[in-house]
C-alpha cells in the first residue's frame, strides 16, 4: 500500500468520526439569457454610452447560457438578432446600485421593410446582484395551411417582422385581439 492511499484512508477516517461538516460552494454568473423564441438568435451585451460589445453569442431555441466574463460595474443593454430582424436600440438589463429596473420589459426588432416584432423580456433579479434574462414572444404563429395569412396588432400600423408582401397573397388582416 503507498503512502497516497494511506494518508486519503487516515484522513476520511477522521472525517467519519469527528462529523465534519462540508460545504458546497456555487458561484453564480453575473448574467443568465434565457432563449424562450422558437428560433435561434445572436444576442449581444453593450455598455449603454459607448456601445462597446462586452459579450456576444448565439443561443439556441429554448435554451440558456450562463454569462461568467461580464462585470456589473457599469450599465449595460442587450441587442437581439433574430436571422429575419434585429433591434437598432438596445433595452436597459442592468444600471450598478440601481434596483429599479423594472421586471417586464420589451424589445423591439425590425426587418429590412420596417415590419417590427415585440419580444418580452423578463428581468429578474437574483439575491446576490446577478441578473436572469428571459426573452419570449408573447404569441408565435406557424402558419401550417395552403393559404397566406397577414396578422397585424390590434392598434398598431404596422405589421409583424418577417411578414412577406407578395402579389399572390391577398391583403386580409386577421388582428390579434
Amino acid at each position: 500500500m503507498s503512502s497516497a492511499t494511506s494518508h486519503v484512508r487516515y484522513y476520511f477516517k477522521i472525517a467519519v468520526r469527528c462529523n465534519l461538516c462540508f460545504f458546497l460552494s456555487v458561484i453564480h454568473p453575473p448574467i443568465i439569457i434565457e432563449n424562450l423564441l422558437p428560433c435561434s438568435g445572436i444576442f449581444e451585451l453593450v455598455t449603454e454610452n459607448q456601445r462597446r460589445v462586452l459579450w456576444s453569442s448565439n443561443i439556441e431555441a429554448c435554451t440558456a447560457c450562463h454569462i461568467h466574463t461580464v462585470s456589473l460595474e457599469e450599465p449595460i443593454l442587450l441587442l437581439v438578432d433574430l436571422s429575419f430582424c434585429r433591434s437598432d436600440e438596445g433595452v436597459m438589463v442592468h444600471k450598478p446600485d440601481s434596483k429599479s429596473l423594472p421586471e417586464l420589459a420589451s424589445v423591439m426588432l425590425s426587418d429590412s421593410v420596417g415590419q417590427r416584432l415585440r419580444l418580452g423580456l423578463e428581468n429578474i433579479l437574483g439575491g446576490g446582484g446577478q441578473r436572469r434574462l428571459n426573452i419570449y414572444c408573447p404569441f408565435w404563429v406557424v402558419n401550417a395551411s395552403q393559404y397566406c395569412i397577414r396578422l397585424k396588432e390590434e392598434g398598431g400600423t404596422f405589421l409583424p417582422a418577417g411578414t412577406q408582401r407578395s402579389q399572390r397573397c391577398p391583403t386580409y388582416y386577421y388582428e390579434n385581439v
